[in-house]
Parts: structure tokens; C-alpha cells; sequence
């Protein structure tokens, strides 16, 4: 999962990891520029899924509420690529959604988080990590606030997706049925 804007245009892509000079190959599955959500999944290319341990998301029924967060990201540096992660640290905020009669803004509100961790240019995608558990995925930055996509957004997007806006799937259920697509 990363932000649409960061594979805007790209249908197939090349994924570098740390410490390694061996380029992974993967494939854009899904997008949605509205709420700047993309799914990528690596092709089918021997060891690299096998040697990753993957992030898990937190519970959709877990409050948001506010407290410490960590933003993981590979930003820009000016000669070269950065070889480990940046880690960003803050806390997030929730809106209230129950200020406002407004549908739109109820929705809005739960799918982004309003967070103050310090961030770089090139760390959009990168996972908002409660604990050891995906919260978030960074998203834009206006005026020195941060804004990320949160879990409940995610899983909207993912049942919107699958046509199934009603179902009660979890996440991992539905990235495994996108990844046999």
C-alpha cells in the first residue's frame, strides 16, 4: 500500500530494499486518486516476498484516539539514496466527527488523521505505526500540518474496490483477494 500520486502513471515498477542492489519487480493493482490510495504487489520473483516480514494493520474496531505515533520513510537526500529508513516521530489527532451534521465531513474526518510528526519530501506511502501496528499511510503535508490516510480509510477504499462497501472483511482478507486478481 503507498499513495497513488507516488505511482502515478506507472503500471509496472521497480521496488529496491535496503542494503540490497537486487531491483524487485511489482505491478500497480488498484489506485484511487481521490483519496491518493494505491495497491502494489511484487511479481512472482523467488526469495523477495519470503525474506520480508510484512506490517500489520491495527483493528478497525481499536480507537483512533490520539497519542504517539512513528512515520517510516525513505526521503530525499541530496547525493544518493538514502540506504535505511528516516523515522519520524509525533502524535496524531482524530477530528471530533460528531461537531458536524455534515455526511461528508463525518466520513472525512475518520478516513485522515491530522498528525505533527516532522516529514521530507519523498516520504509520502510511508506507514504511520502505533506500536507495531499500521494506523495510517502518509499522505500530504499543508501549512505544517501532516495529514495521513487512516486504517478505516484504507479499508473503505479496499471494500470499495472489491464492490463490497457493506461486507464486514477485514483488511487482510480483502489484500489477499486483490492479490489473486
Amino acid at each position: 500500500m503507498t499513495c497513488e500520486h507516488v505511482v502515478r502513471g506507472y503500471r509496472e515498477l521497480q521496488i529496491f530494499f535496503p542494503g540490497e542492489t537486487k531491483a524487485y519487480k511489482a505491478r500497480v493493482l488498484r489506485h484511487d486518486p481521490t483519496i491518493d490510495l494505491a495497491l502494489i504487489s511484487f511479481l512472482p520473483d523467488g526469495d523477495c516476498l519470503q525474506r520480508r516480514v510484512p506490517l500489520r494493520f491495527a483493528d478497525l474496531n481499536a480507537p483512533l484516539n490520539c497519542g504517539a505515533v512513528r512515520m517510516i520513510g525513505y526521503h530525499q537526500v541530496p547525493q544518493g539514496r538514502l540506504l535505511s529508513p528516516g523515522v519520524f516521530d509525533g502524535n496524531l489527532t482524530v477530528q471530533e466527527a460528531d461537531q458536524t451534521d455534515d455526511p461528508e465531513m463525518k466520513l472525512r474526518s475518520i478516513q485522515f488523521l491530522n498528525c505533527n510528526y516532522a516529514s521530507e519530501p519523498g516520504t509520502s506511502g510511508g506507514p504511520i505505526l502505533k506500536g507495531n501496528r499500521v494506523v495510517g499511510v502518509n499522505s500530504d503535508s499543508f501549512g505544517g500540518h501532516k495529514f495521513s490516510i487512516s486504517v478505516i480509510g484504507v479499508c473503505n477504499t479496499l471494500r470499495r474496490w472489491l464492490n463490497m462497501e457493506n461486507s464486514g472483511v477485514g483488511i487482510d482478507d480483502m489484500l489477499a483477494m486483490l492479490a489473486r486478481e
